[in-house]
């Protein structure tokens, strides 16, 4: 090894050329590894974008309120009150999966329903569970703090107990286990003829030794309610709501450092010029931040108020959360990734009050768009999250049940949308062309998984989520052909770089190629060619295909047959007053698309009829012309246009150029001749010619300001075996836009170079390896030119002595 290394030393020294090859190939690998580290793409990050589907928490046969929840890792266990016909108490359900599943229910303790019972639960480190609430004690004639505890994380629980603390009255606990596992009880107690905040800790969970009020009341502030807690090491961080003296409400601060033995003194934080109310506290990096409802501006609002170095500074904002006009309440926060406060409350922008929820970056100071997550119909209030595991859990009280929601980290849906078949709208061409929009993913969307089903008896297969990707990135659409009659399912879920799944788009395709069949008629006071006396006949019919059935026409006439033309959606006709005679009644099917089935004629006999033989029966059953169907025409909607631009136009669209479909309602696609647009920074009018044939919105080029967009279409309608042409109503919208534009030609070419650049790193390596090779090699080009043509030589002399 010794006399190789001095070999290769001797070479170096020696010979010029293979000192200057090693050194030439030293700068290469060098610039190789600086390029490859100069146009690596960075870290990927995702961040929670949807939720999963929301469950019920609480079983149908016990009525609900008052939920509170604590969570210990993946361990969640939800408290609330609960009513099972007429019997009142405390009910528990336990999570051991991160608030995925829960166990059966069980109840606690039973109490009265004098008084809302508001039970509050925390978790300790060993997996102890502790649980208060307040009851109403008739023969005291007043309130009382209970508890119930279990060692071994709710298999198993004790008796309810009083706590005896000795004021007047107690109530509204909440209860907190410090990192020691010391168990801390904070409740409001009527003393000195003022209700005001009052600590107390027990290191047994037996006894609590309790300190004087925490709040020294003074003239101005008549009260102090609803505090809001966070624990953080030896550290007991307070704000509650204090009632001033004009009576409006402030929120104040407090905080101790060791455990609750010593409180600082109270700091006002909030200087409304109407209310601050319902608090609550959560700390991220030595920041406290306080979601409040606030009326300064007539209507209840959301806010966010941030205190820095641990609230020593409050003089931040406050951030307005929610953006509707409409009242919010019960402010809630927990947090939801590792620099993203989730914040949820509830209002009533739509009547029935919702669950609204937004996410707040700690790091960036920005807010995601608000997200509506709680289900319709029922109102839904009191919302209260957590965190278990890696993900935030929202309860909520809904129809006397708890329901919850959880976020998740997945790739956001396509939108989908179809020329042939739009959706909510029935077609007779039975071969379906399905595109889609790819969602913005921060990963990058890498693929889709799709799947196309027909639903069965009661739309089981209509919820199907495929879980294998079988497109790439690159497909925008599919062709479904020789699609049934009928519905037909479309699913579809994007899946992006780091192998999460949207939620499923379920895309409905409504086919009626086919006429329906022939409706079966019958009466069921008049058999068919029996004569009877009656004058009051009675139809009913059935028929087997009812999802693709708009209604049916029919008509009753005396001595022949007519075409039917009154239209119903009922299965029965009753007429009266009849003379004697035959009378037809003939009654076809109407699909969706307007396409009729086959006349079913029934005949009846009303009184005595004479001289009717089988041949004039039949004589007067031949149909010589079609059903007439201009009642369809008198029932025909105005057509409506759509664009379905891909942002909210409410906010600002960042981008230079997007594409929109066209979406055209009460006019079957096939009828479409084209379309004209207008789109300019002044309003404008569509011209009446058409420009484009395809219903997509092109819109590129785009620089800061405000658009305005007009369309309108060209289609045709047969009336009377003729088509007529007409222009559909113009659609408008407008839009702005928000972006630095193209300043220079010089500028934009630099962009695309850099982005290029950016994207290729491997061929850029090649190109600066390449470069350093021939910078390196100018020097000594000479040399080369020289071996090369000596080792030529020494070929052709070793050839010639071969020969």
């Amino acid at each position: 090894m010794k006399s190789l290394y001095s070999y290769i030393a001797n070479l170096c020294f020696r010979v010029a050329f293979f000192r200057e090859g090693l050194w030439s190939a030293l700068v290469i690998l060098v610039m190789a590894v600086i390029a490859l580290l100069l146009f690596q793409s960075g870290d990927v990050t995702t961040k929670p974008v949807g939720w999963e589907k929301s469950y019920y928490v609480s079983p149908y046969n016990i009525k609900v309120k008052n939920v509170n929840v604590a969570s210990q890792g993946n361990y969640v266990i939800a408290v609330y009150e609960g009513d099972d016909k007429g019997k009142h108490g405390i009910y528990v359900s336990v999570s051991f999966d991160g608030g995925m599943n829960y166990l059966k229910p069980i109840i606690i303790s039973e109490v009265n329903t004098i008084i809302d019972n508001n039970p509050k639960v925390a978790i300790s480190g060993n997996g102890h569970i502790f649980v208060a609430w307040q009851n109403h004690i008739v023969d005291e004639a007043t309130n009382r703090i209970f508890y119930v505890k279990s060692a071994d994380m709710g298999a198993q629980w004790s008796q309810p107990q009083q706590i005896f603390i000795g004021y007047e009255m107690e109530m509204l606990p909440r209860v907190y286990y410090d990192d020691r596992g010391m168990l801390h009880l904070f409740y409001h107690a009527f003393a000195g003829g003022a209700f005001n905040l009052f600590h107390a800790e027990s290191s047994d969970e037996v006894k609590f030794t309790t300190t004087q009020s925490l709040i020294k009341l003074t003239p101005e502030m008549k009260g102090a309610f609803f505090p809001a807690i966070h624990f953080s090491g030896s550290g007991i961080y307070m704000v509650w709501q204090g009632k001033g003296k004009n009576f409006t409400d402030d929120l104040y601060y407090t905080r101790s450092s060791n455990y609750g033995r010593s409180w600082s003194s109270m700091e006002l934080i909030t200087t409304s010029a109407a209310n601050s109310e319902a608090p609550d506290l959560f700390m991220k990096d030595d920041s406290l931040y306080v979601v409040y409802q606030n009326n300064d501006e007539k209507s209840w609002s959301i806010k966010l108020l941030v205190g820095r170095e641990k609230g020593a500074d409050w003089s931040a904002r406050p951030v307005t959360i929610s953006d509707t006009r409409a009242n919010c309440y019960a402010p809630k926060l927990a947090l939801s990734r590792s620099n993203e406060l989730l914040i949820a409350w509830y209002d009533t922008r739509e009547g029935r009050s919702k669950i609204f929820t937004r996410l707040y970056n700690t790091r960036t100071r920005e807010l995601s768009a608000e997200e509506k997550i709680s289900q319709e119909p029922p109102a839904a209030r009191n919302p209260f999250a957590v965190t278990a595991g890696n993900k935030a859990i929202v309860f909520w009280e809904a129809a006397d049940r708890i329901i919850a929601k959880l976020t998740d980290v997945y790739a956001a849906p396509p939108r989908v949308y179809s020329v042939t078949h739009p959706e909510g709208i029935w077609s007779r061409n039975s071969v379906a062309r399905i595109e889609w929009v790819p969602p913005f993913d921060e990963s990058e969307i890498v693929g889709y998984a799709t799947m196309v089903s027909k639903p069965m008896r009661g739309g089981i297969t209509a919820d199907l989520n495929p879980t294998i990707q079988n497109l790439n990135a690159g497909t925008r659409r599919m062709i479904l052909p020789e699609l049934e009659d009928g519905i037909t399912y479309f699913h579809i879920r994007s899946v992006d770089g780091a192998g999460n799944y949207s939620r499923t788009i379920h895309y409905k395709i409504q086919v009626s190629s086919n006429p329906l069949p022939m409706p079966i008629v019958l009466s069921p006071t008049h058999p068919q060619g029996k004569a009877v006396d009656s004058r009051e006949p009675v139809f009913r019919w059935t028929i087997d295909d009812t999802e693709r059935l708009k209604g049916f026409v029919y008509s009753l006439s005396k001595d022949s047959v007519t075409r039917p033309e009154t239209f119903t959606t009922n299965f029965e006709a009753k007429f009266s007053g009849l003379e004697s005679g035959i009378y037809f009644f003939s009654l076809g099917a109407i699909d969706k698309t307007n396409q009729r089935s086959r006349i079913a004629d029934y005949y009846i006999v009303v009184g005595d009829v004479k001289n009717l033989t089988p041949e004039d029966l039949l004589d007067r059953t031949k149909r010589k012309e079609p059903v007439d169907m201009r009642w369809l025409a008198s029932r025909t909607k105005e057509p409506s246009l759509r664009i379905l631009f891909p942002f909210d136009t409410g906010k600002p669209w960042t981008g230079e150029a997007f594409k929109a479909p066209i979406e055209m309602k009460n006019v079957r696609q096939e009828q479409v001749l084209g379309y004209s647009l207008y789109i300019d920074r002044k309003k404008g009018t569509p011209p009446l010619r058409v420009l484009q044939k395809n219903n997509i919105l092109t819109v590129d080029s785009l620089a800061t300001g405000t658009y305005h967009v007009g369309v309108r279409a060209k289609y045709y309608r047969v009336v009377n075996g003729r088509k007529e042409y007409h222009w559909s109503p113009e659609s408008t919208a407008e839009f702005s836009v928000l972006n630095p534009g193209i300043i220079s030609p010089v500028q934009h070419y630099g962009r695309l170079v850099v982005g290029k650049l950016t994207g290729r790193g491997l061929l850029v390596s090649l190109f600066i390896m390449g470069m350093t090779i021939a910078t390196v090699t100018v020097g000594f080009g000479g040399r080369i030119a020289f071996y090369g043509r000596m080792m030529q030589f020494k070929v052709r002399s070793v050839v010639r002595l071969i020969l």
